[in-house]
């Protein structure tokens, strides 16, 4: 049976019965407020993980008391589903929240996918890596990929520098990763994704579907719910299970 456990800020997936893939999934890494890289609360240490056997629950207030984040991590018989709720504890309202959740597979040897060549997204109807994508920019080991109709949050100099999207957006905001030998699909999504997001250097083979929560007003929460899946199968299968485990498809 695949398990889970925590460290501080980040729960540990067994992505097999075998315990051969661990994944590391940050949740969040930070909070973006407005700008991509820019008024962002990075999350603070101090973030306690608690359990009732069932879920893997957290609250926890930043430094400098302006952010609420929670976060919770349920099992299910094919991977987890999973809750963040982000509130702003200052007097201004926060324009364009989105969080980055990073599932780092550096450890999940048959899913971290240097190339990107077992990474898709579906855009246009159709299954497409990220590997065979053409971008608008950045770095090699960066790449994004908007969501279709969502409006993303600003992006300074500094970030085009770094990150490029791809040409055509993700129509529904799912992430794959194929596994290397099986017919085994790892699947994230969210169900209101901002972007969706692939690194490629080995330290942090990553991917994210980066959770949008709208605009939050002072002293109101937005709670966003997500999943992270396994599947046997096909794409098209896979993407069915993961946009219908979020209230999709």
């Amino acid at each position: 049976m695949m398990g889970f456990g925590p460290r501080q800020p980040v729960i540990e997936l067994f992505l097999d019965d075998e315990h051969r893939n661990r994944a590391s999934y940050w949740l969040p890494e930070l909070v973006f407020r407005g700008h991509t890289d820019e008024g962002q609360f990075w999350i603070t240490p101090g973030v306690k993980w608690m359990s009732d056997g069932e879920a893997w629950r957290f609250e926890h207030l930043n430094e400098g008391g302006l952010l609420f984040v929670a976060g919770e991590v349920r099992s299910a018989a094919d991977g987890w589903h999973t809750a963040l709720t982000v509130q702003n504890r200052s007097d201004k309202s926060w324009p364009n929240v989105a969080a980055a959740a990073c599932l780092l597979l550096s450890s999940a040897i048959d899913y971290a996918d240097s190339n990107r060549s077992r990474t898709y997204y579906r855009t246009e109807g159709r299954f497409q890596t990220f590997g065979q994508s053409s971008f608008d920019g950045g770095q090699e080991v960066y790449r994004m990929s908007r969501v279709k109709g969502v409006n993303l949050i600003e992006r300074s100099q500094r970030h085009m520098a770094k990150w490029g999207f791809t040409r055509t957006p993700s129509d529904d905001g799912v992430i794959a990763v194929m596994h290397a030998s099986t017919h085994r699909i790892l699947t994230v999504t969210w169900e209101s994704v901002n972007h969706l997001q692939a690194n490629a250097k080995p330290a942090f083979a990553c991917i994210h579907a980066n959770p949008g929560f709208g605009s939050i007003a002072p002293g109101k929460s937005s709670t966003v719910k997500g999943s992270v899946l396994i599947t046997d199968g096909n794409l098209e299968t896979a993407w069915a299970k993961a946009l219908r485990s979020v209230g999709g498809g």
